[in-house]
């Protein structure tokens, strides 16, 4: 018999939801939460909980984000999967398996056709076992655009101009060996 079961969350579970997905961010996500679970334009966010049976404590929980997107020229309602957490004392009971099956079946009953997105490579298993198709992979490559960045990020300071020079050294040779060229890129926040 399990020692846990699982349901879909409601509004009367916020502060559990909110408890346990700081956990795995490491601090408070009240924001996030009012942001991507209630106010996303999309649609409020499904979340799904295992609950300990026999003490009624949060053991997981994982949630789907609706986003509306455009596949072959036709509006059709999609989601990002996120926020899947186990309870470290609860880990290899297949609960993440059982949450995502429970997801899945549970987002077609709401109209969401799919889910999409970069797992978090820790969890991919788990949606894979649950009936999720890897269908492509996805890496992510990262690299700073300026010496600056650099320097503000090795000593949390705005550099002088001749510090920005010397840590932009690496970068210019970087570019020379992977024919790349970072120059007039800037970044715009979203």
């Amino acid at each position: 018999m399990s020692d846990y079961h699982i349901r879909e969350a409601t509004e009367d579970d916020r502060e559990r939801v909110i408890k346990l997905v700081s956990k795995m961010w490491s601090e408070d996500i009240a924001p996030r939460y009012e942001r991507f679970y209630v106010s996303n334009p999309h649609g409020r966010a499904l979340t799904w909980l295992a609950i300990e049976t026999g003490t009624g404590e949060t053991a997981g929980c994982t949630s789907i984000f609706p986003r509306r997107v455009i596949v072959d020229g036709r509006e059709r309602m999609g989601s990002i999967g996120g926020d899947c957490y186990i309870e470290p004392r609860m880990r290899r009971r297949g609960i993440a398996t059982a949450l995502h099956k429970e997801s899945l079946a549970g987002m077609r009953e709401h109209g969401i056709e799919f889910m999409y997105g970069p797992p978090n490579p820790s969890n991919l298993h788990a949606l894979v076992k649950a009936g999720s198709r890897l269908v492509t992979s996805f890496k992510r490559w990262v690299r700073p655009l300026a010496g600056s960045a650099v320097y503000r990020a090795a000593f949390t300071r705005a550099p002088s101009k001749l510090e920005a020079r010397i840590a932009s050294l690496p970068l210019r040779v970087l570019d020379r060996l992977t024919r790349a060229d970072a120059r007039g890129f800037t970044l715009e926040e979203v």
